[in-house]
C-alpha cells in the first residue's frame, strides 16, 4: 500500500514539475517576443528621424531653385 502512495506521489512531483517547465518556457517565449517588439518600436522610431533629416534636407537643398553644386558631371 506504501509503495502506491509513494508511486502516486512521485507521478505528482513529476507532472508539478513538467507543468512548471511549461509555465517558464511559456514565460520566456513572451519575455522574447516583447523584447522583439520593444526593438521594432525603436527601429521604427529612428527611421521616422531619418525620414524627417532627409525631407528636411531635401528642402533646405532646393528651397532656393536648383543646386547644382553637387552635381557630378
Amino acid at each position: 500500500m506504501f509503495e502506491w502512495i509513494g508511486l502516486i506521489r512521485a507521478v505528482l512531483t513529476l507532472l508539478g514539475s513538467f507543468t512548471q517547465f511549461l509555465h517558464d518556457r511559456q514565460l520566456l517565449s513572451a519575455g522574447e517576443a516583447q523584447a522583439v517588439a520593444a526593438g521594432v518600436a525603436l527601429t521604427n522610431a529612428e527611421l521616422a528621424k531619418v525620414d524627417a533629416a532627409v525631407a528636411a534636407a531635401t528642402a533646405d537643398h532646393t528651397a532656393g531653385g536648383i543646386d547644382t553644386t553637387f552635381e557630378r558631371d
